[in-house]
């Protein structure tokens, strides 16, 4: 639309522009110029002139009151789908399939200024591999993060587990040790056993062979005592071995 907002323009793949009275619809003129399909017409903000963008990689200036073709602006080398005014049409922006946008000056034969898209493209690539590499350092921090804390985790579970089996272990060894004092008191158990074992041999001897009893008691009782404390402490000495060796 012109700024006014009287007249329409339109670009078409017949490479003709067209310009239409909006009130009435009627066509007013017909602008020929452009070897190649118009992508983009726009006014320019007087309303005086027509910026349009070609496939035939081109920019044309027309102007709206007798449709004549002003100037051709070359530069771009693909196909022309944008151009725009700056707000006090002194320029002329244009966009192109080639990555480049192109500035020139309304005055000017050629190009004012040049912004290469390239260079913008390059400047987002940049800013784009900076945040593919932050997110992948942080994913690997995440990573490594988890597996510190798996690590953290078996060593705990293993760390119980030697716990428990050493008290497991240390409950089995104080049930099967025996101390000092009970270790005597047993001693003169099986001792006692054994005297009074060896004292009814004794009596025996004595009634047979009509012998003081006392005296024939007296020998017997002290060989049972003494035997049966001998072999408890073998037995003892034994089950002690066998326990270190353990």
């Amino acid at each position: 639309f012109s700024p006014d907002g009287s007249l329409l323009a339109s670009g078409s793949w017949d490479a003709t522009i067209k310009i239409w009275g909006v009130e009435d619809g009627k066509l007013l003129k017909t602008l020929e110029g452009h070897s190649g399909s118009v992508y983009s017409v726009v006014f320019s903000p007087d309303g005086s002139l027509l910026a349009s963008g070609s496939r035939d990689k081109t920019i044309k200036i027309w102007g709206v009151k007798d449709g004549k073709l002003l100037k051709t602006l070359e530069g771009h080398s693909d196909w022309v789908t944008s151009v725009v005014f700056s707000p006090d049409g002194s320029l002329l922006a244009s966009g192109s399939w080639d990555k480049t946008i192109k500035i020139w000056g309304r005055r000017a034969k050629g190009i004012l200024r040049r912004e290469e898209y390239e260079k913008l493209e390059e400047k987002r690539r940049q800013e784009e591999e900076r945040r593919r590499q932050e997110e992948e350092r942080k994913r690997e921090e995440l990573r490594r993060r988890e597996k510190d804390a798996e690590i953290r985790k078996q060593y705990e579970e293993e760390e119980l587990k030697r716990q428990k089996e050493a008290q497991e272990f240390a409950k089995a060894e104080s049930s099967e040790s025996v101390t000092f004092g009970e270790f005597i008191g047993s001693l003169i158990i099986i001792a006692g056993i054994g005297a009074v074992a060896g004292g009814l041999i004794g009596i025996l001897i004595g009634i047979l062979s009509r012998q003081n009893i006392f005296k024939a008691m007296k020998i017997p009782t002290l060989i049972g005592a003494g035997l049966l404390a001998i072999i408890f402490i073998i037995l003892a000495i034994s089950r002690q071995t066998q326990k270190e060796k353990r």
